[in-house]
């Protein structure tokens, strides 16, 4: 099983990726934040939710990821039968690797955007990449959907080489699965 954190669970490149997953082959759980409506499940998968963020409110994203980093424990339902841990994006690494220190599972670091702090040549920017590359250290593999995103980012700014696989922004061919309804 893989467990799929992203940092949107309303964002829908989250449908998108588990419609992806599951078309593989694949049992999927999705955690994560949201800064829309909750669905009870996307795709036939359930849906834990860890917190509320909201754009362009980077202090209060760092608020409700230090939370969930502290409150892991309390969601023991995560990680039943995983083998995987898809982090989307570097907030959702840190709660990863967090993850595997109370339930073994590989890590996948799923790269789609890269965050323009860590772009900056300053001391925030420098911080952050070494955030990245301590956390990085502990995953198996990268996956991105940039030839962009290697060839700029990781292969010139990223300080941990891991295997990386390229899965680029195109139409995918499985249309999305019925809304399900609740019976009361």
């Amino acid at each position: 099983m893989i467990l799929y954190l992203t940092h949107d669970i309303s964002d829908p490149t989250t449908a998108k990726r588990v419609r992806m997953l599951r078309a593989g082959g694949a049992t999927v759980r999705i955690a994560g934040f949201s800064r829309r409506e909750v669905p009870a499940e996307i795709e036939g998968c359930e849906v834990i939710l860890l917190g509320r963020t909201y754009n362009a409110r980077f202090l209060q994203r760092i608020a409700a990821i230090a939370r969930a980093l502290l409150t892991l424990k309390q969601h023991p339902q995560l990680f039943t039968g995983v083998d995987t841990i898809l982090a989307r994006n570097l907030e959702m690494l840190a709660i990863a690797v967090r993850a595997r220190s109370i339930h073994p599972a590989t890590i996948t670091y799923e790269v789609l955007d890269i965050h323009r702090l860590l772009l900056r040549g300053d001391i925030i920017g420098t911080a952050l990449r070494k955030l990245e590359a301590a956390l990085m250290r502990r995953t198996t593999r990268v996956i991105t959907s940039s030839p962009a995103f290697i060839r700029e980012y990781l292969d010139k700014r990223a300080a941990v080489k891991l295997p990386i696989i390229l899965v680029e922004n195109k139409v995918f061919g499985i249309e999305p699965s019925a809304p399900t309804t609740r019976q009361a």
